[in-house]
């Protein structure tokens, strides 16, 4: 069980609710999200009808949902003005900022007026002038996949990190992993190794969403052992399916080191094939080894190394490997990372967002791949992550259920989307974005399922139309 998953197990006979702060940009995104998780808690729905309204503290902000303001720091203000009287109008309620790094960085790195270090301590002194006060009956949780940032955030704020209690949520370990490992395969109903569950365990390091991401592409084997683990882990990478994950993985640390990305990943390049020393990396990549001892030490503090000069991640230490040249120099692919580092879906999750009239895109061949003729989407209320999907987009005539594929979509994809569409109501599109195409089969099993796949052209399309930036042309 990971973080998010551990936060929702709490939640679940809790009055509260969790926001995923990855895709706030702008003090309006989280303080739509926060409205619309209040409608949920009060059993109202949309078209919202203001003077209807049961809670005090809805109506009393309506105006900033309906018309937000400009001023992303004054609208992220008016969240937490909005979340603390609500609570005083309840027994208790719980609140978790899920990778709540994101909300610091995206709102310090594109509100204009003021360099992004003055802009970040501004925005952690909101926050913890908002949680102190809160009223008594309120219980904070601030997650993050990033835990060296909330040093960093004790340094721009000194008692902001004096407020909370830390609770470290790692990898699963050697038992725990086995077992989730033996349940996702049992339940797929394969044949399987206790070789097998031991591969799976290693080379996820305990990462459950890697455990599941392995897993579940071993589903039309019919006899599992090691050696078919090692086989189709090595077609993944080669696939390039974890690359979104790695490159903004690494990406991420870049933004928060004096070095490029492409130097990381020379040094990691070299760790992963045995170096270990500042001289024996030096010697490879042409750095000084007084440079390379600095990097080393910086890599363990944020912990992609560890004391022994190792590769924290298993997986990730295969996908450094995974090429006949080293992943620096002009990448496989380009795709756009923002400030951060932000994943394509966080991408595509925040296009979506900024949706706010009716738009349509329509090139049957070039943006749909023959599975639809023209998309219309309706003004979008809230955009969050499913407990079985991708993205869910809820908009002002329903659901769409957004599975994103990095590789190339196969009928299985297709298949397991349509399953997990089922568990939502109001469903109005089922969509696959394919950033590498799709195979024949999977095609024609979206046709027959009326499942839409979106390629790269037309997420740049509807980026256009919301005037986000576009993703740069990708490579085979």
């Amino acid at each position: 069980m990971g973080k998010t998953a551990l936060i929702d197990e709490f939640l679940r006979d809790k009055r509260g609710f969790r926001v995923d702060c990855s895709y706030v940009s702008h003090g309006t995104d989280l303080f739509r999200a926060m409205f619309h998780e209040i409608l949920s808690l009060e059993g109202e729905g949309f078209p919202v009808r203001p003077n209807e309204l049961r809670s005090p503290a809805l109506r009393k902000y309506y105006p900033y949902f309906e018309r937000p303001l400009e001023d992303s720091l004054e609208m992220l203000r008016q969240a937490f003005f909005l979340i603390n009287e609500y609570a005083r109008e309840v027994d208790h309620l719980v609140v978790a900022l899920d990778e709540f790094h994101g909300l610091v960085e995206n709102i310090s790195l594109l509100t204009p007026g003021a360099p992004a270090e003055v802009l970040r301590s501004r925005v952690l002194w909101m926050v913890r002038d908002a949680l102190q006060r809160s009223p008594s009956n309120m219980f904070w949780i601030l997650c993050t996949s990033a835990g060296f940032l909330m040093e960093e955030y004790g340094r721009a704020d000194s008692a902001f990190l004096e407020m909370f209690q830390k609770l470290e949520v790692g990898p699963l370990p050697e038992r725990a992993s086995a077992e989730l490992v033996r349940a996702n395969l049992s339940n797929m109903g394969v044949s399987f190794s206790e070789d097998a569950v031991l591969e799976i365990s290693r080379i996820s390091g305990g990462i459950p969403a890697i455990i599941n991401e392995i897993t579940a592409a071993l589903a039309t084997e019919r006899e599992i052992s090691g050696t078919v683990v090692r086989k189709r882990v090595r077609e993944l990478l080669e696939r390039g399916e974890f690359d979104d994950f790695f490159e903004a993985y690494i990406s991420f640390i870049a933004d928060w080191s004096k070095w490029s990305k492409q130097t990381i990943l020379k040094v990691l390049r070299c760790i992963a094939e045995g170096k270990t020393t500042p001289k024996e990396i030096a010697r490879v990549s042409g750095m000084k080894p007084s440079t390379v001892a600095n990097m080393l030490v910086d890599l363990k503090k944020k912990h992609v190394i560890t004391e022994s000069k190792e590769i924290r991640y298993p997986l990730l230490r295969e996908w450094l490997l995974a090429r006949p040249h080293p992943p620096f120099g002009i990448p496989r692919r380009e795709l756009l990372m923002m400030h951060l580092g932000i994943t394509f879906e966080s991408y595509c999750r925040e296009l979506f967002q900024r949706i706010k009239e009716t738009v349509s895109i329509e090139d049957e061949d070039k943006m749909f791949l023959g599975t639809r003729q023209r998309l219309e989407i309706p003004p979008v209320v809230e955009v969050k992550s499913g407990e079985d999907a991708d993205i869910l987009v809820i908009t002002e005539k329903g659901v769409l259920v957004i599975e994103v594929k990095s590789g190339v979509i196969s009928k299985r994809d297709v298949e397991k989307l349509d399953e997990k569409a089922d568990k939502y109501g109001n469903v109005i599109s089922k969509i696959i974005i394919a950033m590498r195409g799709a195979l024949p089969s999977a095609i024609a099993e979206c046709i027959k399922r009326k499942i839409t796949i979106l390629t790269a052209d037309a997420i740049n399309a509807l980026a256009g139309k919301v005037r986000m930036p576009k993703l740069p042309r990708i490579k085979p």
